[in-house]
């Protein structure tokens, strides 16, 4: 049986959602509704509701689960649709329009639908807008940010910071070129040479690390990270996988080119980072979130 204090916790809680204009919390909603939003959502503002069924963009009608709201700040998203304080957004709400009211100020986190000459959102959830949630949000705000990150870490056989100290192109059996088919997206694989400076798994202080990358400046290889000699860096590489099609359209050649030189890979953006780096991969590998 439910007790006195927990009975009164519900209470307030339905109270305070129906100040704000929201319907008390359903069964299976996130025990941190913010954070657990904010991890998933490309864009989150704060806002205040100005019409319930309503919309501004042109391609979607207004029903009952959409609502136009005034902007009072970006907390996330302004690198895809701009700062979007003091602009009207359209909102396709995760649940009823009956949930908020005109005049109910939240927090809204979802993803884009439109852009163009407003901005329309598609909701993953909302949160009243009150300060109790702000710690909430910032966690989830940064787990967003270090997802990426993190799931490179988890598939790392070896992290480090090092500096560059040669780089030259990855050495070929004297058959091996007749037998790859270069194809247009071909990745032009370099091996680097680094220096553990510190290591924070898989390697050790002074070793020499080759670390094998694709220069090319193709389509499928601009975001994939470079390295030039001189660099320093933080790396964070795995050991090639067979079934890496990344690699290139004919991947057996060069993985077998790679593991001959007994190398590690970096393929991805957040593969290499800056020196600075360094405390936020330590700060994901202490709070356990990779392996």
């Amino acid at each position: 049986m439910p007790n006195g204090p927990t009975e009164a916790r519900r209470t307030m809680a339905a109270l305070a959602a129906a100040a704000f204009g929201f319907a008390a919390p359903a069964l299976g909603q996130p025990a941190n509704p913010a954070f657990d939003y904010a991890r998933r959502s490309a864009i989150v503002v704060a806002g205040t509701v100005e019409a319930t069924g309503a919309s501004l963009e042109p391609l979607l009608t207004a029903t009952g689960s959409t609502a136009v709201i005034h902007v009072e700040h970006t907390y996330a998203g302004a690198e895809i649709a701009g700062d979007l304080a003091g602009q009207r957004a359209t909102v396709i709400l995760s649940r009823a329009g009956a949930d908020l009211k005109p005049g109910s100020r939240a927090i809204f986190y979802g993803d884009p639908r439109f852009i163009g000459k407003t901005v329309t959102i598609a909701d993953v959830g909302e949160t009243p807008a009150t300060e109790g949630f702000s710690t909430e949000l910032s966690r989830g705000l940064h787990a967003r940010l270090d997802a990426p990150l993190a799931a490179r870490l988890a598939i790392a056989e070896v992290i480090f910071a090092g500096r560059v100290e040669q780089v030259r192109p990855v050495d070929r059996k004297p058959n091996e070129d007749a037998a790859t088919e270069v194809g247009e997206h071909d990745p032009e694989l370099r091996l680097a040479m680094v220096r553990v400076a510190s290591s924070l798994r898989g390697a050790k202080t002074g070793q020499l690390v080759p670390v094998a990358f694709a220069d090319s400046c193709d389509i499928m290889w601009c975001n994939s990270p470079k390295l030039r000699v001189g660099q320093n860096a933080v790396i964070i590489a795995h050991q090639p996988k067979d079934d890496e099609a990344a690699i290139t359209r004919s991947a057996a050649p060069s993985l077998a080119i790679v593991k001959r030189a007994r190398a590690v890979l970096v393929t991805a953006p957040f593969d290499v980072l800056t020196p600075a780096g360094v405390e936020r991969v330590r700060v994901l590998l202490q709070a356990g979130e990779t392996k």
